[in-house]
């Protein structure tokens, strides 16, 4: 059994954040409607093919051409049969189509209906479009360090479009947790800006705690990126623990650190950053990585080599965590790598059941289970509506 087994979600939305929603959602066991534009789909097919391919498993493809009327009418019908509505439209954009809340709510009460919009349905950013840069502009994301030596930059990772999906798919869980207990839908407005805020905020104590306007008080000396001598690079880990920086000292045999009174707590590591962080530079620099990599592990460290994507696809842990996979694609022709759901569970474990979907693979399965003839089919297809 799997946990959301006999779930089904009907899922409108294109490119990242909707589709990362209903694949969390589809990897536990929901049953997922991709519903896509006819001949063209979700554009993420021909704009990032390889985002569609990761984002997109465990899902059936309906194409609908939801201008048409007759195509709603298999859009109602379907939704008589749904849970979930997933839609990534600017505010407005679902009730003109004629497939926003209240219009679906009226054909099925229970209807759970999220919206995942780029500023959400309200406020006076609601109409404006946007990306994830624009998000972790917004937000102040942007203007948090993460080194010593490095001004503030933009996560290479689209943060904003993965939380959003991540906190949607938590909000329909508890939506239908609700319901078991009300018997009643409900609406969810999802934010992009509004879900990255909310993790901005816990690097965000320097301003609520001391009115500082930059967050640095997490940048630590010895917790930052370093370049060994030949030129690979390392993470170290050593923040606010005493035992961590006593065991770093010892291991660089600078146990003269130790007593340096600039240095004697976290504190004074941190007001004297600038000077600290420069002597690690140059301790790093005498060794090569394989000699600091001998010398570091199994001392308890935190520490980690920085690897390329293929190394870390490569990387022994993750592969006995069973974090890379692989699915036949019957549109390329060949397996590709997936990295499946990443929780383990013990009793309903996620599956990796079905490659991404070509588009319309599904039109006439789901069709036929709604109760159209050949005939109606046939029909629908005369008129370009599937």
């Amino acid at each position: 059994m799997m946990a959301l087994e006999g779930i089904r979600i009907i899922d409108l939305s294109r490119l990242l954040p909707g589709p990362y929603c209903t694949l969390l959602l589809a990897d536990l066991g929901a049953e997922v409607y991709k519903i896509e534009q006819p001949e063209t789909g979700d554009y993420a097919r021909t704009m990032r093919p390889g985002l569609f391919y990761m984002a997109n498993r465990n899902k059936k493809s309906v194409t609908l051409d939801l201008r048409k009327e007759s195509a709603k009418r298999v859009f109602y019908r379907l939704v008589e049969h749904c849970d979930v509505v997933v839609e990534g439209f600017r505010p407005g954009g679902a009730e003109k189509l004629g497939v926003g809340y209240e219009q679906l709510q009226r054909i099925n009460p229970k209807i759970i209906y999220s919206s995942i919009s780029s500023y959400g349905q309200t406020g006076p950013y609601r109409l404006l479009p946007g990306h994830d840069v624009n998000f972790q502009a917004l937000t102040g994301a942007m203007s948090i360090k993460s080194q010593v030596d490095f001004p503030p930059v933009r996560s290479g990772i689209a943060v904003a479009d993965l939380s959003s999906g991540i906190l949607a798919a938590f909000s329909i869980l508890s939506a239908l947790l609700a319901r078991e207990r009300t018997g009643e839908g409900q609406y969810l407005d999802v934010s992009m800006a509004d879900c990255l805020f909310s993790w901005v905020s816990f690097r965000a104590w320097d301003y609520i705690f001391h009115d500082r306007d930059m967050a640095t008080s997490h940048v630590g000396p010895a917790n930052d990126i370093f370049t060994t001598a030949d030129g690979r690079q390392i993470s170290l880990g050593v923040g606010a623990e005493e035992h961590f920086w006593k065991e770093l000292c010892k291991t660089m045999e600078k146990e003269e650190l130790l007593g340096d009174p600039r240095y004697l707590s976290d504190a004074l590591r941190r007001e004297n950053s600038q000077s600290l962080h420069g002597i690690l530079k140059e301790i790093f620099k005498g060794k090569t990585f394989e000699e600091w990599s001998k010398l570091l592990t199994g001392k308890g460290i935190p520490w980690a080599p920085v690897k390329s994507l293929r190394e870390a696809f490569e990387d022994r842990h993750f592969r006995e965590r069973e974090m890379i996979s692989e699915i036949f694609v019957k549109d390329l022709g060949r397996n590709i790598k997936q990295v499946p759901f990443p929780v383990k569970m013990s009793k309903t474990p996620a599956k990796l059941k079905t490659s991404p979907p070509s588009i319309g693979e599904n039109t006439l399965e789901i069709l036929t289970w709604l109760g159209y003839s050949k005939d109606d089919i046939s029909a629908l297809k005369r008129e370009k509506a599937i």
